[in-house]
């Protein structure tokens, strides 16, 4: 090809790449990029459909209940070195969850002990599952407080030394604290024993059904 033809040449295919697209031209990219992306979106619709459906749904077992925090527990069974335990007076406050927290422990004595299980929702037995769950009704009005060991916020309940000097064990996915709160002057608040396995929780709490 002679150098005059390689110019013409190079000049058409220029001229062909700077000509306005022709309607039909436009026409088609238009549905080449809606075809794409319709692809696109229901390639991200399938994926998103197969991850919820992978996902296994999370229930909180108990969440109808009465919980609290490790913090608490220094407020409602630790030493407060006047020999007595616990300050209820910690939770006389305006929020909906201590007033419920102050009215349960307000409800205890000596001939209603407070009741404080220590659970592993990710862990907990199922018969002491399905006793709270049968008796829900019933154990609500009861004087029964929860903590869930699970939660992060309770990461340090092990720490705290109202717990420790009771000997909870940790490894263990539940354990029930009986403490029977007395107002008369003549008598002393005391724990019952701390008990750790299913069949003593069970024993424990039937007396209140």
């Amino acid at each position: 090809m002679s150098q005059a033809q390689s110019k013409k040449q190079s000049n058409k295919e220029t001229n062909m790449r700077q000509r306005p697209l022709s309607k039909g031209e436009r026409l088609l990219m238009r549905v080449g990029v809606a075809v794409i992306l319709i692809t696109v979106a229901i390639i991200v619709t399938i994926v998103v459909i197969a991850t919820l459906d992978n996902e296994e749904e999370v229930v909180l077992p108990l969440e109808n209940y009465t919980h609290i925090v490790s913090s608490d527990l220094t407020y409602i069974i630790g030493d407060n070195g006047s020999g007595s335990f616990g300050d209820f007076t910690y939770f006389q406050t305006d929020d909906e969850k201590d007033l419920a927290i102050h009215s349960i422990l307000m409800s205890s004595d000596a001939q209603n002990p407070l009741y404080i299980l220590l659970y592993r929702s990710s862990d907990l037995e199922d018969t002491i599952l399905t006793f709270f769950t049968d008796n829900e009704e019933t154990l609500l009005l009861e004087n029964v407080l929860l903590l869930d060991l699970d939660d992060p916020i309770n990461a340090d309940v092990f720490s705290v030394q109202a717990v420790l000097s009771l000997g909870i064990p940790q490894a263990s996915p539940q354990s029930l604290i009986t403490f029977y709160v007395d107002y008369n002057e003549e008598k002393e608040a005391f724990f019952d024993t701390v008990w750790s396995d299913a069949i003593n929780i069970l024993k424990s709490l039937e007396n209140l059904v």
